[in-house]
């Protein structure tokens, strides 16, 4: 294999991941690298943050950051968005734990490396250090995104180590 050639997996390795939803968009992410799932809950505003970043949350005296992934990604919502079966996927990143919300979850799978494209070629919104690869799983095609990559990758303070919010949540 030249330097300029891609590396393949050497061998075909089942994965289980998150498959979740964002407006029509079907996305998975490494079931590894999620610490929780919760229901959504009241989020508190943060001023003069982006656009896609929701707020803060307490959960269990833990201030979190929550992003909003349709926003953040700018899918296209064509139905009216149901807030109350909204659920918020919670990563531990470099800078602490942040989430993001999500449509609703859809299962867990198991998905094969020989059914993933890890070089997909295609434009997308997603940072390419972000997107893991596409899979093609029971006729559809799921967009494998490294969450806490985009979490990483938002620009956003750590809200987790700051003291004068603890009371604000």
């Amino acid at each position: 294999m030249s330097n300029f050639e891609e590396a393949k997996p050497a061998a075909t390795i089942e994965s289980r991941f998150l498959i979740y939803q964002c407006g029509d968009k079907t996305f998975g992410t490494p079931l590894t690298t999620i610490r929780e799932i919760i229901k959504s809950r009241y989020v508190k505003p943060v001023a003069n943050t982006a656009e896609y970043f929701m707020g803060l949350v307490n959960i269990r005296g833990q201030v979190v950051g929550i992003v909003d992934l349709t926003a953040k990604l700018e899918i296209d919502i064509r139905q009216n968005k149901d807030n109350d079966r909204a659920v918020f996927i919670v990563v531990d990143t470099d800078e602490g734990a942040m989430g993001v919300s999500v449509d609703k979850v859809l299962s867990v799978q198991e998905i094969s490396s020989v059914n993933i494209d890890f070089n997909p070629k295609v434009e997308s919104n997603i940072n390419p250090q972000e997107l893991i690869g596409i899979a093609e799983f029971d006729d559809n095609f799921i967009i494998l995104m490294d969450l806490k990559e985009t979490l990483s990758n938002t620009s956003l303070l750590s809200f987790g180590e700051s003291k004068f919010i603890d009371s604000a949540v």
